[in-house]
């Protein structure tokens, strides 16, 4: 067994692959594995990948026909011997003697949750994944699910977390494959169930490649319905599996989460759809006993529910400009 797991997965980043992984081999711990996963790459990135596997007994290859970042990040669970785990995208690259410290810093903790810097062309950082720079200094011996949905850092990206691997290999937690948006999140979620003891650092051991917007965000915004989907059914895996260590002290800090996750996409809806959604958005919101935790929600968090129940009585009706004002509102708390 080594001590320290990385997996990558590699797919069409040769522009950026060298750079990425002399960050890892310039990292003086040695007692590591570095496990590149190439998803079916059409470029030069396995030959790249082959260069540094020749350079440095760390790394490891493994080829696989392209099936996407969570098959490949299982790929590279199945394969790791590490005592513990951590992700790297590969166009990211980890600071100078991250793995050392990182090692360090977690001994006697079940997860290390880290802070990171922004590198690349772009114009501003996403509120999503602000999150990562917002990290507070914490040592929490008794973490319990509350903790994953109230404290910055538990998600919704993997790469700010350094995890022992027994956490994921003893109940072979894996990435939902069938997921296409919050499978990080989803998967994050499951290895700090199990997590008693973890410990937030605002230290910057990763840096993470923004680039500026482009066509990605703007196939999400022309599918409201499709994403919607997606996000219901990522609510239905976070739930099913974290549904027997949920107590009533948990309910209120997951909801806030799940609303969301969910209204990012509602509010675009058309009409022929949206009274579905309200159903089953509401279902969920049932299922953790929202009427008895409402004093406990965001005042953002109660203005969606308050537009939920209107949809649902008919008390609130908007025409499709109205819908399409409120939606863009919305979007730029996220984007």
């Amino acid at each position: 067994m080594v001590k320290i797991s990385v997996i990558i997965p590699v797919y069409n980043v040769e522009k950026y692959l060298r750079e990425s992984m002399d960050s890892l081999m310039n990292q003086s711990f040695q007692d590591a594995e570095f496990i590149m996963v190439d998803d079916g790459s059409k470029d030069s990135s396995p030959d790249i990948c082959r260069e540094y596997t020749e350079k440095d007994k760390r790394f490891k290859l493994i080829s696989q026909p392209n099936g996407g970042p969570a098959k490949a990040r299982n790929t590279g669970m199945d394969a790791a011997k590490g005592e513990y785990i951590c992700f790297m995208d590969s166009d990211d690259l980890l600071a100078e003697e991250a793995l050392q410290k990182m090692y360090d810093m977690v001994q006697g903790y079940d997860i290390l949750v880290h802070g990171t810097e922004f590198i690349g062309d772009y114009d501003e950082v996403p509120a999503w994944i602000s999150v990562a720079d917002r990290i507070e200094q914490a040592d929490i011996e008794d973490f319990s699910v509350r903790h994953i949905f109230s404290m910055f850092g538990c998600g919704p990206v993997l790469w700010l977390h350094f995890i022992k691997a027994d956490l994921i290999q003893k109940e072979h937690l894996r990435i939902n494959e069938n997921l296409t948006i919050g499978e990080d999140f989803s998967f994050a979620v499951t290895y700090f169930a199990n997590a008693k003891k973890v410990k937030f650092v605002k230290d910057k051991f990763y840096a993470y490649r923004l680039f500026r917007k482009g066509s990605l965000m703007t196939t999400f915004q022309d599918m409201p319905k499709e994403k919607l989907d997606q996000s219901l059914y990522m609510s239905k895996v976070i739930y099913n599996s974290i549904k027997d260590k949920i107590k009533p002290t948990d309910e209120a800090a997951i909801i806030n989460i799940l609303l969301i996750f969910n209204f990012r996409d509602f509010y675009r809806l058309d009409e022929d759809c949206i009274l579905e959604y309200a159903d089953t958005l509401e279902r969920y919101m049932d299922v953790l006993h929202i009427e008895s935790h409402a004093k406990e929600l965001s005042g953002m968090n109660i203005m969606m529910l308050g537009y939920l129940k209107g949809i649902k009585d008919g008390s609130v009706k908007i025409s499709n400009r109205n819908r399409s004002m409120t939606a863009q509102e919305y979007w730029k708390m996220f984007v």
